[in-house]
């Protein structure tokens, strides 16, 4: 691939890869609002709190997958901001 290609696609995937890390942190802030919410003692019982429990821990755990997997990605996008060198080869 040339240069200007592979930057290019360094660009295009890097910027991706913000974006979507974004959406997990939203997702996440989201799901921690959730979460204290649900620790609130209120004055009527809530029947479902330890199933809704169960499942903010899932979402919160695959949110931290989904930004492991995306800050890789950003990274390998981000070193074709680097220039290519030649390899020699003794």
């Amino acid at each position: 691939m040339r240069e200007q290609e592979t930057t290019f696609i360094g660009k295009i995937t890097a910027g991706a890869t913000h974006e979507l890390m974004n959406v997990f942190a939203t997702i996440r802030e989201t799901s921690g609002l959730m979460e204290d919410l649900l620790a609130l003692e209120g004055k009527t019982p809530f029947p479902h709190r330890e199933k809704f429990g169960k499942i903010l821990i899932i979402i919160q755990e695959q949110v931290n997958r989904g930004m492991e997997i995306s800050g890789r990605l950003n990274k390998f996008a981000h070193s074709m901001d680097e220039p290519i060198l030649p390899i020699n080869n003794p």
